[in-house]
C-alpha cells in the first residue's frame, strides 16, 4: 500500500496515476458517445428527476476531469522539480509563454471558425489546461515578470486567499433574483457585492478556522 512506499515512490505513483487521466481524458471525449454528451445549460434542479442531475454530473466530469490532474501533476512536478522548472523558465521565458498562449488560443480560435472539430472537441480541453498550467508554474517560480507583478496586488492576492470559497458560492448567484428593474443591472457587477459578502463570511468564519483546527492536529 501507499504506507509501504517511501517518498519518491509516492510521487512515482502519484505521477503514473495523474498521467493515466491526462491520456484518459482526450480518449473519452473522443468516443463521442451520445450518453456522454451534456444537455447544455442545466435548468431549474428542483423541477429535474433525481436521475437527469446525476447524470449531468458524471458526464461533465467524465468530459472535463484531466483539468484537475494537470492541475495536480503541475504541482506534483513543482515540489520535485522546483530547480530544473526555474532554470528551464528563466533561460526560455518569452518561448515558454508564447507556447502556452498558443495551446489556449488555438482551441478556441478553431472553435470561432467551424475549423478541425478533432482539435476541439477530443484535445481542446487538454491544449488549454496545459497551457493555463504552465502560465500558472511560471508566475509562481517567477513572480515579478511582466505583468505577474498584477497578481500580487493586495485586492488580487485577497481575490486568491477568497478564491475556494468563490468557487463553492458562485453557483447561487448565477441567476439574478425575481426582483423588478434589478435583472437588468445585476450583470453589470452587482452580482460581485452578494457574493464576495458570502465568500468572505465562509472564508473568516468557517474556512480558516477549520485550517487552523487541521494544523493544530497534525502536530499532534
Amino acid at each position: 500500500g501507499m504506507m509501504a512506499l517511501g517518498g519518491r515512490g509516492k510521487y512515482r505513483l502519484v505521477a503514473s496515476v495523474l498521467l493515466m487521466a491526462l491520456l484518459i481524458g482526450p480518449v473519452i471525449r473522443g468516443l463521442n458517445v451520445t450518453w456522454l454528451a451534456p444537455s447544455g445549460a442545466i435548468p431549474d434542479p428542483l423541477s429535474l428527476p433525481p436521475w437527469w442531475l446525476a447524470k449531468e454530473i458524471v458526464c461533465r466530469f467524465l468530459i472535463e476531469f484531466d483539468a484537475l490532474a494537470f492541475g495536480c501533476l503541475s504541482a506534483v512536478v513543482l515540489a520535485r522539480r522546483r530547480e530544473t522548472l526555474e532554470r528551464i523558465f528563466h533561460a526560455r521565458t518569452w518561448l515558454i509563454v508564447l507556447v502556452a498562449a498558443a495551446l489556449i488560443a488555438i482551441p478556441q480560435i478553431l472553435t470561432r471558425l467551424l475549423l478541425d472539430q478533432t482539435i476541439t472537441l477530443q484535445l481542446g480541453n487538454s491544449m488549454q489546461a496545459l497551457g493555463f498550467s504552465i502560465l500558472l508554474l511560471h508566475s509562481v517560480l517567477m513572480p515579478e515578470w511582466s505583468f505577474y507583478r498584477l497578481l500580487n496586488w493586495p485586492f488580487v492576492r485577497w481575490i486568491g486567499v477568497l478564491s475556494y470559497s468563490l468557487y463553492i458560492w458562485q453557483q447561487l448567484f448565477w441567476g439574478a433574483p425575481g426582483i423588478p428593474g434589478l435583472k437588468h443591472i445585476w450583470w453589470l457587477g452587482l452580482w460581485a457585492i452578494p457574493l464576495f459578502t458570502v465568500a468572505a463570511a465562509s472564508y473568516y468564519g468557517l474556512e480558516r478556522p477549520l485550517l487552523k483546527l487541521r494544523s493544530r492536529y497534525r502536530k499532534i
